[in-house]
């Protein structure tokens, strides 16, 4: 939980630091439900900061995890995850045949369980590929698809990472009309938040908008108010450091315990052997 509200304020490096201890402990107690997830997200955050190969080995962990685990263990939701995940992976280290064979196992394995939001950023992804290799019939249908989509009764900050990705897209084709009605649905929802980092995210796509429409005066407005984003997000990571540094003081101080005692029965053990006849 730490991990994921560390990455949703942008606080990456120490949402890195809380997954891999969280992955250690599900390893050393044999909580594998657990552990699939962590991983599917060491994936997402090493896809996030665009080392590829780093995130491709932990998807595919995940689905190794998926595939061994038990049939009632097995969520749908989840496998849906992992193969988008892939998809991005393989788009971005332009493997065309990796992000094909995921994209097709999404469809035949995943697509009869796939929920509204799922659809939304399953879609997003769809929407992403088909401009990569060049189809733009299928690329706009599901562009058309997300747009429908969004605008229904989901959980849009759960897919609002998918949608400012979709967004980027969006600007390469020259879509402005698409990208201002997603920010105009996603602004409110935001700005109710107070999370700094995805402020930030939503001026960014506001200053390309502006920028790509020549409005100078909201281009500025919107870059003052980036930079006050920014102060604030410094200030929620030195407060995320600050709680990092304090649970780990506490991890340390639970070792040392934990050894001295262990220190004081084996010397118990080695004075009642040297004294045992």
């Amino acid at each position: 939980l730490m991990a994921i509200t560390s990455v949703t304020k942008g606080n990456k490096s120490i949402a890195m630091d809380y997954y891999l201890s969280g992955l250690n402990i599900c390893r050393k107690h044999g909580i594998h439900n657990v552990e699939r997830s962590i991983t599917l997200n060491l994936g997402s955050l090493y896809l996030g900061n665009e080392i590829y190969e780093e995130a491709r080995v932990y998807f595919l962990r995940a689905m190794e995890a998926y595939e061994a685990s038990e049939k009632e263990a097995k969520n749908p939701a989840g496998l849906t995850m992992i193969y988008t995940n892939l998809v991005i992976c393989y788009m971005k280290m332009g493997e065309l045949d990796g992000a094909r064979q995921y994209a097709e196992r999404l469809k035949t394995e995943c697509e009869p369980y796939l929920e509204e939001k799922d659809q939304v950023y399953v879609n997003c992804m769809r929407a992403r590929f088909y401009e990569w290799i060049g189809d733009e019939k299928t690329r706009d249908r599901y562009i058309d698809d997300v747009l429908g989509r969004i605008f229904k009764k989901i959980l849009v900050l759960d897919v609002f990472d998918d949608l400012y990705d979709f967004c980027i897209m969006l600007f390469e084709i020259r879509r402005l009309e698409e990208i201002w009605k997603i920010i105009e649905l996603t602004g409110p929802i935001v700005a109710e938040t107070g999370i700094a980092n995805l402020n930030r995210k939503l001026l960014s796509l506001k200053m390309r908008y502006y920028k790509a429409k020549h409005m100078e005066e909201k281009f500025k407005e919107s870059a003052v108010s980036f930079y006050e984003q920014t102060e604030i997000l410094e200030k929620d990571s030195r407060s995320m450091i600050a709680s990092m540094l304090r649970v780990r003081g506490a991890l340390e101080q639970e070792n040392e315990t934990n050894r001295k005692h262990m220190q004081e029965e084996n010397e118990k053990l080695q004075r009642r052997a040297e004294t045992d006849p």
